[in-house]
C-alpha cells in the first residue's frame, strides 16, 4: 500500500529538517564555547537553550550518534535528584571544522547572552 505524500506535508518536513538542524548547531556551539571539561545533564540545558525536554533529548541524542557529544559518566540531576548521564563534548569533537558551521565563533557569545537573559529572566518572574 502506497501513501500519498502531498506537497504541504514535503514542506513541513522540510522545515522541520532546518530547525533540527539550527538547534543542533545552537548545541554544538555551546558546548564548543564551554570546552572539552564542561559537562552536564540534560536538563541542565533546558534553560541555557531554551529547548523543551523533548528538543533536548533529541538534539542531545543525534550529536551523540554524531561523534560529537560523549557520556561523560553519571551524576544526580539538579532538578529530579535522580542519577542520569553526563554529557559532554567528545574529545575529537573539536578537531572537526564541520561542526563549528558557517556561523563561526563570533556569534557563539551572542547566543550565550541571549539565553542567559532568558535564564534571568525566567528567574525574575519566579520571584
Amino acid at each position: 500500500m502506497k501513501t500519498k505524500v502531498t506537497v504541504t506535508s514535503r514542506k513541513a518536513y522540510s522545515e522541520t529538517e532546518k530547525l533540527r538542524e539550527t538547534e543542533k548547531q545552537r548545541m554544538r556551539q555551546y558546548f564548543i564555547f564551554r570546552g572539552s571539561d564542561f559537562s552536564c545533564c540534560r536538563t541542565e540545558l533546558l534553560d541555557p537553550m531554551q529547548f523543551t525536554i523533548n528538543h533536548c533529548t533529541r538534539c542531545v541524542y543525534d550529536l551523540i550518534a554524531d561523534g560529537f557529544l560523549e557520556v561523560k559518566g553519571k551524576k544526580i540531576s539538579p532538578t529530579s535528584g535522580k542519577l542520569v548521564e553526563s554529557i559532554g563534548l567528545k574529545e575529537s569533537g573539536l578537531e572537526s571544522k564541520s561542526y563549528v558551521g558557517g556561523t563561526g565563533f563570533r556569534h557563539i557569545s551572542e547566543i550565550i547572552n541571549e539565553c542567559m537573559i532568558a535564564v534571568n529572566e525566567r528567574q525574575k518572574k519566579e520571584k
